[in-house]
């Protein structure tokens, strides 16, 4: 627990009980952890001031793949689905993965990021961007709980970064490291209960009976969950887990640290009247589709509102974005959602079907020819991932091979093997032929 303004630490525990001999005596406010989704904030905060975005603008959250040096990824949502197009103020309230990646890859990779948080507290971080790739936005880079909590401090200081002091003389910087405009909607949206309830629920250990934005954090193996979160006065953040590097039975960030959070925050603001951000002139209140992210939706389209900076509104609702029954009209980014069991949107979105059908169909992965190792101790080299450009208009078929339909992977077993990719719109079909050993 620390005093925004001052960055004084007013509270600090580091283990549990200092006499417990399974690593009791070790500071877990030092130790290096995967922060999971906390690091998501600064990704959106860098999509609002260098791309003058809205917390109302949109962003895909549909079933992706990216190179890597190891080959293609599939990211996934914590509850493995896909929403379709979701607002930014949706995609971290309710902290999807997907979007969060988009986003980094659209701001040009993890170097922006990377150096964001260097310069706002999270100076161990030792690779470079080009090992972190566009993981870094969902945690995939160790940081402690100290400066994690000197991070979120810039935040809670509108932009002005400074580090943390346990004792008043103690001298500590101050500088600005991000607007306090992109700030504030950062804030806006992490104190909005409504935005999270889908993935969070009612009632929980996220909602304080004061204003207060918080975020929450899990690694992918439950080894570690995190809850950090801010008033204008305090900021209070919480690492759960096993010194020994055990993982936990589900326990996630809301699960976990959440509770002790929000008791900590609780107790953090007795005697304080808790207050909320002056909103900055800069920063104005919209009304848009949130389907479209665009102003002035035409009757009858569904509203919210939303913060954009005065100088770069949302763009206008055009009727070129509906169909004859109200419905989003969507391009073939969203062509593979639209027609997958993920999409549980049917009345709200159509494709945009005179733009799918332009470009002939090409098998991006897997590529014929190709020979796949299985290796027992990795269970992902089980699967491999199907990929059509344009996306979403094949239907795979093999022989040999079980195709999981709704995912577009398929589960290798050793042999040599034939996948059929068949045109949708046409019949053509197309087809390649791959190899599976063991190691």
């Amino acid at each position: 627990m620390a005093d925004v303004k001052t960055g004084d630490i007013l509270a600090l525990v580091s283990s549990g009980d200092w006499n417990n001999p399974n690593g009791g005596q070790i500071d877990g406010t030092r130790s290096k952890r995967s922060p999971g989704s906390a690091l998501k904030p600064f990704t959106y905060l860098l999509s609002i001031e260098k791309s003058g975005k809205s917390t109302g603008s949109i962003v895909a959250d549909v079933p992706t793949r990216y190179r890597t040096g190891e080959g293609l990824e599939a990211p996934e949502n914590f509850d493995k689905t896909f929403r379709g197009p979701v607002t930014i103020r949706h995609a971290l309230a309710c902290s999807l993965n997907v979007p969060a990646m988009k986003e980094l890859q659209e701001l040009g990779g993890a170097n922006v990021l990377l150096e964001l948080l260097k310069a706002v507290g999270m100076t161990s971080l030792p690779q470079s961007a080009e090992d972190y790739g566009l993981g870094l936005t969902i945690g995939n880079a160790p940081v402690s709980l100290r400066e994690l909590i000197t991070g979120y401090r810039a935040l809670a200081r509108l932009g002005e970064s400074g580090g943390l002091r346990l004792r008043p003389h103690e001298i500590s910087e101050s500088y600005r490291v991000f607007t306090k405009e992109s700030a504030y909607m950062i804030a806006d949206i992490l104190a909005d209960p409504d935005a999270r309830r889908a993935a969070f629920g009612r009632n929980s250990a996220l909602d304080l009976p004061f204003r207060c934005a918080v975020k929450t954090g899990t690694s992918s193996d439950f080894r570690d969950n995190w809850c950090v979160g801010y008033t204008p006065d305090r900021i209070v953040a919480v690492w759960v887990g096993n010194f020994d590097n055990t993982p936990m039975d589900h326990v996630s960030g809301v699960s976990g640290a959440g509770p002790i959070f929000h008791r900590s925050m609780v107790a953090a603001h007795e005697g304080i009247a808790p207050r909320w951000f002056e909103k900055p002139v800069e920063v104005v209140d919209v009304t848009v589709d949130p389907r479209t992210g665009r102003m002035n939706p035409h009757e009858g389209a569904l509203v919210s509102q939303e913060l954009c900076l005065q100088e770069s509104p949302p763009s206008l609702s055009l009727s070129y974005d509906y169909d004859e029954s109200g419905r989003v009209l969507l391009d073939e980014t969203y062509a593979e959602w639209l027609a997958s069991d993920h999409n549980r949107r049917r009345q709200e979105f159509a494709p945009r079907a005179e733009q799918f059908s332009q470009e002939p169909l090409r098998i991006i992965a897997p590529v014929t020819g190709q020979t796949y190792l299985l290796d027992p101790d990795l269970p992902k080299t089980g699967r491999l991932t199907l990929q059509t450009h344009p996306s979403g208009l094949a239907n795979w078929q093999s022989d040999t091979l079980e195709i999981v339909k709704d995912s577009s992977t398929a589960t290798l077993i050793p042999g040599k093997h034939t996948l059929t990719a068949t045109d949708s719109r046409s019949g053509e079909t197309h087809t390649v032929i791959i190899e599976v050993r063991e190691l």
